[in-house]
């Protein structure tokens, strides 16, 4: 995937889905699917170069849809995962790995945001039926 004109390269088959600024130091984190294995990507940009981070492989599909960012070390990415049946996919990033977040049942989560008072908000969809979901920030 091309990241230009000065975004650079990311070196692997991939669709891209959501993209977030990360406040402090800097950066930009993004998410989607790796396009091979069919599971969660993310990568981080630090102002120079991008690097590939792995997310915990979720079932036999798992991509994400939307990604956050309040610090380097609170990032979270939602997303749809499968294992016979639809299901939620959340994680979040400590800055040293991604960690699944428990979400629920079967459900498509396409969006993420930060409350300041403490929590993450999810919203996404199951079919016709529209889901928002709130969790606590650890």
């Amino acid at each position: 995937v091309l990241l230009g004109p000065q975004g650079g390269v990311l070196p692997v088959p991939s669709s891209l889905a959501s993209i977030t600024a990360i406040p402090g130091p800097g950066g930009i984190a993004i998410a989607g699917s790796d396009g091979v294995a069919d599971q969660p990507l993310a990568a981080y940009f630090n102002g120079r170069s991008w690097a590939l981070s792995a997310p915990v492989p979720f079932g036999s599909y798992g991509r994400f849809e939307a990604v956050a960012a309040i610090s380097p070390t609170q990032v979270w990415a939602v997303g749809l995962g499968t294992d016979a049946i639809p299901l939620r996919l959340s994680q979040r990033w400590t800055g040293r790995a991604w960690v699944p977040v428990p979400a629920g049942g079967p459900t498509v989560l396409a969006g993420v945001a930060y409350d300041p008072a403490g929590y993450w908000w999810a919203v996404g969809h199951n079919n016709s039926i529209s889901v928002m979901q709130r969790i606590a920030a650890p």
